[in-house]
């Protein structure tokens, strides 16, 4: 779980990755919010509901980053 939290208060949880993560950006519309775990997933979520939108699995050990890099459609 990643509370999302601006200027000292929680405007929205992150459910579903099984241990802590390492970074989160924002895809370049800004409509959905891409995170890397310890827990070998990185995930992408509705910047506006945090409604999980997909699940990227099957990488061994943690990802520690994430990058916008191209529009995700």
């Amino acid at each position: 779980m990643q509370n999302l939290v601006l200027i000292g208060c929680c405007i929205g949880t992150l459910r579903g990755h099984e241990d802590e993560v390492l970074d989160i950006a924002f895809d370049c519309t800004g409509q959905r919010l891409l995170t890397a775990s310890a827990d070998g997933t990185a995930r992408c979520y509705n910047a506006t509901t945090h409604s999980l939108l997909s699940k990227m699995e099957g990488h061994e050990g943690e990802i520690s980053k994430v990058r916008d890099g191209r529009c995700i459609i």
